[in-house]
């Protein structure tokens, strides 16, 4: 069985850093490409949190949709992370949790008592009617949908973008580029354009 020390010596980390990590320890200053890496590496290894002890099993029921395909997901590290992240948080709280993927049905989403959805612009009119139609809690990760209702948890990619493209301008850089993913609803060509990199038009283009 994995242990902390295992994580720490792949991860070049120390092993107090690895459990503050996989304990979402909020006081601990480490980048995320460290936090990122740590999560993987106890995926591969399996590694399995000890039980805490005289704590009562978790009843709480979470679904937890993403906007892609299972092997989709794991060419993405960012959304990977994000679902690694909620997985370990509801193993720790022994909750239990379902995860649907773009080519599953959602069935049963109303007998959950919350949902988690994962990304941004990627889902339909449809099935955001779906999620509007839910008598629980949705909670989006990583998509701004407060006009349509529901609670989000967003990073401010605008803000960032505009505050390193005018610390570019501000030290002379003309030549400022951008790499970007796609966001695509399906695996087809039908791609949807990042929104972070319309945000690194607009900024470019105000300036």
């Amino acid at each position: 069985m994995a242990t902390l020390k295992d994580i720490a010596q792949r991860a070049h980390i120390a092993t107090s850093t690895v459990s503050r990590i996989l304990n979402y320890d909020p006081s601990l200053s480490v980048n995320d490409e460290t936090k990122k890496r740590v999560f993987a590496i106890a995926e591969e290894l399996n590694y399995q949190k000890p039980v805490r002890k005289n704590v009562p099993a978790c009843s709480t029921r979470i679904g937890v949709i993403l906007w892609c395909r299972r092997e989709r997901e794991l060419q993405d590290l960012y959304y990977s992370s994000i679902h690694m992240g909620i997985e370990e948080y509801a193993k720790y709280h022994q909750c239990y949790l379902t995860t649907y993927y773009q080519d599953d049905l959602w069935d049963g989403l109303g007998k959950l008592d919350g949902v988690i959805v994962i990304g941004s612009n990627q889902y339909t009119d449809e099935q955001i009617d779906v999620l509007n139609q839910l008598t629980i809690p949705v909670v989006f990760v990583d998509g701004n949908y407060l006009t349509k209702g529901f609670s989000s948890v967003i990073t401010d990619f605008s803000a960032a973008t505009e505050q390193i493209i005018e610390h570019f301008v501000a030290t002379g850089r003309q030549k400022i580029g951008m790499l970007a993913g796609d966001l695509n609803l399906t695996e087809t060509n039908d791609d949807l354009i990042d929104f972070r990199f319309q945000d690194f038009k607009r900024q470019l283009q105000s300036q």
